[in-house]
């Protein structure tokens, strides 16, 4: 039997009448999923499959006759459900058409229900990836005429082959990478049971590795000693950390005596022309590695920071020296940035345990390091080891940030524990529409691409739940997404085209497995984006724009400030941004018009700069509310109002 998971839409689009979508297959039937926002008088549709151009339709033949002439159907069983019950018939020409209307003028109701079909074959012959073609759908007006419904169908399917659930939870993400050099990709990821697999796109194991304990990382992929080939770097908890060749064969294997469970970064930290490895150890002698392909370590290293490293590290040339230079932070609530040549650059104390990988952007001659910590906040530092921004969620921030450039515009996405995701600029501003509340802890790291080639690029991001979200730039959701999937997701997603098509694929580990669905759009453009974990198969969290770095907030105010919030009106949530004249005390609270305090927002001590802070406003009631700012004898108030 070959199994396949469910997909249900919850919502329709206004602007589509109808969608349609297979949502299951196997041995013996198929499954169709149909929602209507408009009566439904008869429909037809084709189904192909990859594999033949024929379906072996389990059919009987049926006679109709009018009393004097008789015709003979051939007549598909689609078992009970909405349509049998509104008296459908189902019939089909014998090779791929389907046709279905109510032989007693009744009509399918509009719903936001799923309506099922099921197709039944008599040998399914091994086929996996069936397609929709030529649907249409018929209601009718007042006067009842017939109307042509507008259909939109085979929005988002399973990829041949997926889900791949031959495996234990899978915390890391996928690389997708063409190995051994025969025109096609392959899938590789690793899961907690500590097993590496590589699969083709159709999901059919080709070779694994067994470590000896959990694995917590990403693979990086790269060409580690210029010889044309293309290495896999896998960390382990066995304190291991591994390099094998496309075929999963070991090629070297390096003790470092400590738990590894952060994905290892790749680039040149020395002067020769080779690829070095970087990663950190999860002990209370932590230390930062660096290693050649053969396993001999880079000059000053390992270095010791006796603090523990539980996520991956970012790489970027902060002293212009053309090597790179190492940025992480620890259990011990520090970021740290450590100079090729193996000094201390800086070190920035935190009020909280960094679980979040570091990301860089470089913009003009400038480098911005955002990390998220388990303060709450995601912090934004200069090449200085200034602060330039903080900005302030619900919750712990263990979501690795994500950044991209649209209209020379940079965007930066994270994500919470609180349940929403974050749109900034490279000021700690929201971006128009954002936060959204996705309402299930993120802890992935969110991935943009173009999906539909419209040159404007989507937001695809996890959460803790069976949910797979993606929304447009505007915060509002991707036509008919998110969907509910049989697992919980705990990987990081990655989009790529993976089998060439034309259209894009997403690839996210869940508590049971890979899951693999294909987006029907064409034209999609996943190459210019932050398409994958730690942007590209160096996991390096580096990335490069042409901006320059916008310095208009003034690091270092004269005065203390308290900014409009934003959106005012809103609902739920609205933004609060104010200006510390110098690290002091604050107090941010929300009162009603009476006076009476409904929240604290904060209540600490606050480092200088520019900083902002969300209030979800969705447990209180519609009304005018005020903002008070108090630091010492300052106090500033802002009105705003919840509109419900």
């Amino acid at each position: 039997m070959y199994y396949f998971y469910l997909l249900i839409f919850f919502s329709i689009s206004i602007c589509d009448d109808v969608h349609l979508w297979i949502s299951s297959a196997s041995e013996s039937s198929i499954d169709l999923s149909i929602q209507s926002n408009q009566p439904i008088y008869g429909f037809d549709f084709k189904i192909f499959s990859n594999e033949s151009t024929t379906l072996p339709i389990d059919y009987f033949v049926e006679d109709f006759s009018n009393g004097s002439t008789t015709t003979s159907l051939f007549t598909i069983d689609s078992e009970n459900g909405l349509i049998t019950d509104n008296n459908f018939k189902c019939f089909t020409d014998g090779q791929n058409r389907f046709i279905s209307l109510s032989v007693s003028n009744d009509f399918l109701p509009s719903t936001d229900s799923t309506l099922l079909m099921t197709i039944p074959i008599t040998n399914n012959q091994n086929h996996t990836n069936f397609f929709i073609t030529e649907p249409s759908f018929y209601t009718k007006d007042a006067d009842f005429n017939i109307i042509d419904l507008e259909v939109e169908f085979g929005l988002i399917e399973y990829q041949s082959g997926w889900p791949y659930t031959d495996t234990d939870k899978i915390l890391g993400s996928p690389a997708v990478f063409d190995l051994n050099l025969d025109g096609l990709n392959e899938i590789i990821f690793c899961d907690y049971s500590g097993k590496v697999f590589i699969t083709d796109i159709e999901g059919q194991l080709l070779h694994s590795f067994q470590t000896n304990d959990q694995i917590w990382s990403t693979p990086a992929i790269a060409d580690l000693n210029n010889d044309g080939l293309h290495e896999i770097i896998i960390t382990s908890k066995d304190q291991h950390l591994y390099v094998l060749n496309h075929e999963a064969g070991l090629l070297m294997s390096y003790d470092s005596n400590q738990y590894l469970l952060g994905t290892p970064a790749v680039g040149n930290i020395d002067s020769d022309d080779d690829l070095e490895i970087i990663f950190g150890g999860y002990s209370n002698q932590g230390k930062i590695f660096a290693i050649n392909f053969d396993g001999t370590n880079v000059n000053g290293f390992p270095l010791q920071i006796n603090e523990k490293i539980q996520r991956g590290v970012a790489l970027a040339d902060l002293n212009n020296n053309s090597k790179a230079d190492i940025i992480f932070g620890t259990d011990s609530e520090n970021l740290h940035v450590i100079y090729d040549d193996a000094t201390i650059g800086f070190t920035v104390s935190l009020d909280g345990d960094i679980r979040s990988a570091p990301a860089v952007i470089k913009m003009g001659t400038e480098h911005l390091i955002l990390v998220g910590s388990r303060d709450d906040n995601l912090y934004a530092i200069n090449e200085s080891g200034e602060i330039k921004f903080s900005y302030l969620t619900g919750d712990k921030v263990e979501s690795s940030p994500t950044v991209f450039e649209h209209n020379s515009n940079v965007f930066i996405l994270f994500g919470s524990s609180d349940g929403y995701l974050y749109g900034i600029d490279t000021n700690g501003n929201n971006l128009s529409g954002f936060p959204i509340l996705v309402d299930s802890a993120i802890e992935s790291s969110p991935i943009v691409s173009d999906l539909n080639g419209d040159q404007i690029p989507e937001i695809i991001v996890s959460s803790v739940s069976n949910d797979l979200n993606i929304y447009n730039l505007d915060g509002s959701e991707y036509k008919s997404i998110p969907i509910i999937f049989e697992f919980p997701f705990s990987g990081h997603p990655l989009v790529y085209d993976v089998d060439s098509d034309g259209d894009l694929e997403i690839f996210v580990g869940t508590t049971n497995g890979m899951v693999g669905v294909d987006l029907k759009d064409v034209g999609g453009d996943y190459t210019n984006y932050w398409h994958q974990y730690r942007n590209g198969l160096l996991r390096n969290g580096y990335i490069e724009s042409d901006q320059l770095l916008n310095n208009d907030i003034n690091q270092y105010p004269e005065n203390f400030m308290l900014f409009n919030p934003y959106p005012n009106p809103f609902n739920p949530s609205t933004s609060i941004s104010y200006l510390m004249k110098e690290a002091s005390d604050i107090q941010i609270t929300i009162h009603d018009i009476t006076g009476r305090k409904v929240a604290t927002l904060l209540e600490k001590f606050q480092t200088q700069g520019y900083h902002t802070i969300n209030w979800d406003a969705s447990k209180v009631s519609s009304g005018q509310y005020y903002v008070y700012f108090n630091v010492g004898n300052i106090k500033l108030s802002k009105a705003i109002t919840l509109i419900k």
